[in-house]
């Protein structure tokens, strides 16, 4: 379940960077692409801009089904693929060798990066990632596929994928990749995925596929995507990205200078509803995670506990990001958030879910927002708002982890906080000066999941399992120890790597190899639990850490 919520944190970047490149018309994708339903809302009035107005849902409509995360990475792949193309043409003269230049430039960096010298920078960093994650198998042979010409090209595409040959998934790879026009040559044909006769099988060359992958997106038909997967190594984030099924149906993206980003995905299998923060990207972003100052503010827990507060302190960056009154409607984010997330869960009925998940400063957020989400009686009807997130700082002290930890007892929370071993934001804000409430400023909450890097020495002997710990209560003076040991200068890597552990590239390699490792453990190891399992196991056993 960790990793849908990592492909939803990874998606969330990469549609905010391709619907602002659109917009601004600095790629070929028309805006009409990538629009949601939010993009159909008219702001001409306070109430609507502040999400207070909820219009009826034209989700039924087929321009507003929402976008799959298949519908997202083919934008990426045909908008890469065009600007090989727009490089191409510039040339006063295209030579054979030039044309081959596009498998190289993808299996090779040094290559890669002369094609990047053209792309805006942010187009330049997805075309890196995902190049990483393309399966390129080099071979002398250009694979090429045969099919019926009674068959139209899209049957390709509902071919399972555990059934295609491994030419099959080459040749389609390279379909894409290639500059090379295969169609007139029918020489070497591979055994067609559909039954004809040899005499009608013809060559779909990679113009054919492209088309067939943009109309796709046009009429957002995602079983015309199914083969998509083969693409990508097994387990990349961009396989991962791929295959899901959740759809985003709303993007808050309109004032990013200014306000945080986040957008609502569907899933209509599971009946859920998630909200995805993005993490830092504008000069915005930053400010608010770099305002490490505390701000007092009501406890919202409703119910009365042992020791409960009535007020608890919370970092001011992120409380601000959620909760800054609007002057014109006394509302805040949260609220247009909430509304939003209660008015696409009624499609589903009264038992509809609620997920959050984040990675970095979208982690902090996520954290905040589901714990006043559990608060609030529109989620917790049916069951328990559940929180993912990656990497993310502290948000709050000793009175907000006491609060938070009662939220989880009475079952309305859930918390699942993923991060890597060694990364230095993890362990943000620094604390060193002693707190008289709870020994330190800062305090993490939830069930924390310790992703550990592999090691090359030791490989060959033993990897590291990730390991399971319980933010539970102590005394203020083992508080303040803690806080010390994780201090960021102790769990700094080395240098070069401080970047890279924190990103979510790193988080998905290593959870992949973490659940690899714990099945071969067996099946009561963690890979085998569910979030209220692992809860029951040591939620209230604090002293006990699963591995």
């Amino acid at each position: 379940y960790a990793q849908d919520c990592l492909v939803q944190s990874n998606l969330i970047f990469l549609l905010a960077d391709l619907r602002v490149l659109s917009a601004t018309g600095r790629i070929h994708t028309k805006f009409e692409a990538v629009s949601v339903e939010s993009d159909d809302v008219t702001r001409t009035d306070a109430r609507t801009v502040a999400g207070l107005d909820q219009k009826e849902c034209s989700c039924k409509d087929q321009s507003h089904k929402g976008l799959s995360p298949a519908q997202i990475m083919a934008i990426l792949m045909i908008e890469i693929r065009k600007q090989y193309e727009d490089m191409f043409n510039n040339e006063t003269h295209m030579t054979t060798e030039m044309e081959g230049k596009f498998i190289e430039a993808v299996a090779k960096r040094q290559e890669r990066k002369k094609i990047e010298d053209g792309m805006v920078d942010n187009l330049r960093l997805w075309h890196s990632r995902m190049a990483k994650d393309i399966d390129v198998v080099r071979s002398k042979q250009i694979g090429r596929l045969g099919v019926s010409s009674n068959e139209e090209p899209e049957r390709i595409c509902k071919t399972n994928r555990a059934e295609q040959p491994r030419g099959i998934a080459q040749s389609l790879k390279r379909s894409i990749f290639s500059s090379r026009n295969v169609g007139s040559d029918t020489s070497d044909l591979l055994p067609s995925i559909v039954e004809a006769s040899v005499a009608k099988k013809k060559i779909i060359t990679e113009k054919e596929l492209l088309d067939s992958l943009e109309e796709a997106t046009i009429t957002r038909d995602d079983s015309r995507l199914d083969f998509m997967a083969n693409f990508f190594k097994e387990n990349s984030v961009s396989q991962l990205t791929v295959m899901k099924k959740a759809r985003v149906v709303w993007m808050n993206d309109w004032y990013p200078l200014q306000d945080c980003t986040y957008a609502i995905s569907l899933d209509e299998e599971k009946k859920e509803v998630m909200v995805v923060f993005r993490g830092a990207r504008t000069q915005m972003d930053w400010r608010h995670a770099r305002d490490f100052k505390v701000h007092k503010t009501t406890n919202p827990v409703k119910e009365d506990f042992e020791g409960k507060p009535s007020h608890i302190k919370l970092h001011s960056g992120f409380f601000n990001y959620l909760f800054r009154l609007r002057k014109d409607t006394n509302t805040r984010k949260y609220d247009e958030i909430a509304n939003k997330l209660y008015y696409y869960g009624q499609e589903f009925g009264e038992d509809f879910s609620l997920v959050v998940t984040g990675h970095s400063l979208g982690g902090a957020l996520s954290t905040l927002f589901g714990f006043y989400a559990s608060t609030d009686e529109r989620f917790t009807k049916r069951t328990y708002v559940r929180v993912i997130s990656f990497g993310s700082p502290m948000v709050g002290g000793c009175k907000f982890a006491d609060s938070f930890r009662y939220q989880e007892k009475i079952g309305k929370l859930r918390h699942a906080r993923i991060h890597n071993n060694r990364d230095v934001v993890a362990h943000l804000p620094m604390k060193i000066m002693y707190d008289i409430e709870g020994g330190s400023t800062y305090q993490h909450v939830g069930i924390g999941i310790n992703l550990r890097g592999k090691n090359p020495l030791l490989s060959c002997i033993y990897e590291s399992r990730p390991t399971i710990t319980y933010a539970c209560s102590e005394s203020p003076i083992k508080a303040y120890l803690r806080a010390i040991w994780d201090n960021p200068f102790f769990k700094m890597p080395f240098f070069h790597n401080i970047k890279y552990n924190h990103t979510l590239h790193e988080h998905q390699q290593r959870l992949t190899r973490g659940i690899e490792l714990l099945k071969r453990d067996g099946k009561d190891s963690l890979s085998s639990k569910t979030l209220d399992e692992i809860y029951r196991d040591i939620a209230f056993r604090p002293t006990v850490a699963l591995t």
